[in-house]
């Protein structure tokens, strides 16, 4: 309608929907990155638990590490890597939200041992414990109001049930729907 009203030019594209990825479940995951070629290698280790929160709560890292098993300085690493593997997803690509990951075990090497080591260790350690913990995708909802005359009730019910929608309730105000 705009080309032919206004004589404009428009490019459009099928919508994009904000599908996320979720868990339904705790799980347990475990990784180690060990790489050596011939100079100074890497290695790091995580073992990790994830729990899923309620829905819009985003994202927890949390570190129950006790004793130096990982020191405090690649803990950041450690998250930085789950974070990386949030913005992938596990089922189809889609960000991952709800999440609460829990860094609770690892080794370290005082030589080897290096930030992108932890970096990859805490990201293949939660992808572990994802495939686990029974991954689901969320489809988008919203929650609309439609105020109509009476007699356009059939019209819009029949439009929003073709759409997969779940109507609530209908109430005729003063004035109609």
């Amino acid at each position: 309608k705009m080309q032919q009203r206004y004589n404009l030019q428009v490019e459009t594209k099928p919508p994009k929907i904000a599908y996320k990825e979720t868990i339904s479940q705790n799980a347990e995951g475990h990784h180690r990155h060990k790489k050596q070629t011939g100079g100074a290698g890497q290695f790091g280790e995580v073992f990790m638990r994830i729990e899923p929160l309620p829905r819009d709560a985003g994202f927890e890292f949390v570190s129950e590490v006790v004793g130096g098993t990982i020191p405090t300085s690649f803990l950041p690493a450690v998250e930085k890597g789950v974070r990386e593997a949030l913005q992938e997803g596990a089922i189809a690509g889609y960000p991952m939200q709800d999440v609460r990951a829990i860094a609770y075990d690892g080794k370290y090497h005082p030589v080897d041992s290096k930030e992108i080591a932890f970096i990859t260790a805490g990201r293949e350690a939660f992808l572990d414990a994802v495939s686990k913990a029974r991954p689901i995708i969320l489809e988008p909802i919203v929650n609309l109001e439609v105020r109509a005359p009476g007699d356009c009730v059939g019209a819009i019910t029949g439009d929003l049930s073709s759409r997969r929608s779940r109507i609530a309730g209908t109430d005729a105000g003063p004035r109609g729907m």
